[in-house]
Order: structure tokens, then sequence, then C-alpha cells
């Protein structure tokens, strides 16, 4: 896909998120990016002996210290959350 970061494994992990059939098998995780702490949306399995359950992260969300940019480097203006 030209001109974007999106592709079909995000795509496919959005759709997960917003159709609602997988709910059972997400988990909003505490979690910390450069240090900072944040949270994310993970996708849970479970493992065959079901002694672990491994997390794959599909969104983290943004926090103040990260910096969101265009594809020209431009930085973004993050909505006011207060």
């Amino acid at each position: 896909m030209s001109g974007t970061n999106i592709t079909s494994e995000l795509r496919k992990d959005f759709d997960i998120v917003t159709c609602g059939a997988f709910r059972e098998q997400l988990a909003l995780v505490s979690c910390f990016v450069d240090g900072k702490p944040t949270a994310a949306i993970c996708l849970t399995e479970i493992s065959v002996d079901r002694e672990t359950v491994e997390l794959t992260p599909i969104f983290v969300r943004v926090t103040p210290d990260m910096v969101i940019t265009d594809h020209d480097g431009n930085p973004t203006t993050p909505p006011d959350t207060t």
C-alpha cells in the first residue's frame, strides 16, 4: 500500500477489535513503552498445555511523550483528553 503504514496484518487486527466476535480473546494490559506507563489491547492465546498465555499487542495507547508524525515527519496535534 503506497503512502500508508497500514498493512494487511494491521487491518486484520483492526477487524478483530471492531467486529466483537473475538471479544473473549482480547485483554486490556497495563504495560510500558520506552519506560513510560501505558496500556495495550492484546490478543490472547492459551498454550496447548494451558499453562501459559501469550499476549500479542495489537494497539498501544499513545502517551503524552510519544510524538506522532505524518508521512512528511510533521508532528500531529493529539486530541485534548482533559
